[in-house]
């Protein structure tokens, strides 16, 4: 995911590795569509990302996005640190196949950027812009009905949801703009939870690979009648002070939690 040069990190995380971050950054900012309205409409909502071990909170991610017949046709994203100053910045276009949408994210702070272009049916140029390059380096790839990019995982996730709430495990094909390459995942459903007091149920995101067994899953907490994501626990999608992405927990809230320095005006 994204936002992250992964080519900054320690040699020892190794390519493998590397996919599991951008799937790790892609899914970070994934939420469902409301049921189908009549009209168009705007919908906000806010994550809250935390230094997974330390707790200490980092960032928020605000979203809005536009809605027409109760399907999203534009999503905006803005990441902002603790102080409000916007860090990265992120635009989807879910189009005719939610699981693979267009979209460009641009990180402020040290000028990555990366994003897919649709060209027909299962056919997108990945695009990547590394920080101190002048041109993107672009691959044009072709892709299934098992596939997804970027937040779209949340639309695979949705599509496949009778199976993996029965405990099936899914199997796909993740498309890493970042990598300008595609890697096999596997989600499962683990025990529950609870979030905000009420029923949660969470999957776990690996590697399809045997090397996954050596790289920390990701795991997503979901409302099981909304099907909204309302927690993610991994690897990050935004650089810290030394570039590098770092585990993190990103909370949607109902609320702005108490324990947050005030807002800045």
């Amino acid at each position: 995911m994204c936002s992250a040069d992964v080519t900054r990190l320690p040699r020892a995380f190794g390519a493998r590795n590397d996919s599991l971050l951008w799937f790790a950054a892609c899914v970070l900012a994934i939420v469902i569509a409301p049921a189908a309205l009549a009209e168009t409409t705007t919908k906000t909502f806010t994550g809250y990302g935390y230094e997974l071990d330390s707790g200490s909170f980092r960032y928020t991610e605000h979203h809005s996005q536009t809605l027409e017949d109760g399907q999203i046709v534009d999503w905006q994203v803005e990441y902002r640190n603790p102080q409000g100053q916007m860090i990265a910045s992120k635009w989807l276009k879910p189009g005719d196949n939610p699981a693979v949408p267009e979209y460009e994210l641009s990180v402020k702070t040290n000028g990555y950027v990366e994003g897919i272009r649709r060209i027909d049916a299962n056919t997108i140029e990945l695009k990547r812009q590394k920080p101190g390059e002048d041109t993107p380096e672009t691959k044009t790839i072709s892709h299934d009905a098992s596939a997804c990019a970027d937040s779209g995982f949340d639309a695979y996730l949705r599509q496949n949801w009778d199976r993996a709430i029965a405990g099936k495990k899914l199997k796909f094909d993740f498309i890493a703009a970042g990598r300008l390459a595609d890697y096999g995942f596997k989600a499962k459903r683990i025990d529950d939870t609870t979030f905000e007091g009420k029923p949660a149920v969470r999957f776990e995101v690996s590697l399809a690979s045997f090397l996954g067994v050596f790289i920390d899953s990701l795991v997503l907490s979901y409302d099981p009648d909304s099907k909204k994501l309302l927690e993610y626990r991994g690897v990050g999608n935004l650089p810290g002070d030394d570039d590098k992405v770092y585990p993190v927990r990103v909370s949607y809230y109902s609320q702005r939690p108490d324990d947050l320095p005030p807002a800045p005006e």
